[in-house]
């Protein structure tokens, strides 16, 4: 939560700053002399590969039968990880099955 906060009070910051700019551009009479020079700055397009599709988290897209997960899991390892103690849980399972058929 404090991330957000922070990141949040730093693009306030930032946008304060920029229309500060703004209006004592508007004042000063510089306004489409710092316009042209933001305009060579910034790339007016995005870059190749980008903007496709909306940035997918996966909690607001319902799957449709079988469809594949949209984002590549951040932390592979720890997917893994969660596999592996997948399959030992089910080693588990069938064991404590053994161990009451054996006793019954």
């Amino acid at each position: 939560m404090l991330g957000w906060t922070l990141l949040s009070i730093h693009n306030h910051s930032i946008l304060n700053q920029f229309f500060a700019n703004v209006r004592a551009a508007l004042a000063d009479g510089t306004f489409d002399e710092k316009a042209k020079q933001f305009a060579l700055r910034y790339e007016p397009d995005f870059p190749e590969g980008a903007a496709e599709r909306p940035r997918a988290r996966g909690y607001q897209y319902i799957s449709v039968g079988g469809d594949p997960k949209r984002n590549k899991p951040a932390w592979s390892k720890m997917e893994a990880e969660k596999a592996e103690r997948a399959k030992e849980e089910e080693g588990e399972g069938e064991g404590e099955k053994g161990v009451a058929a054996a006793g019954a």
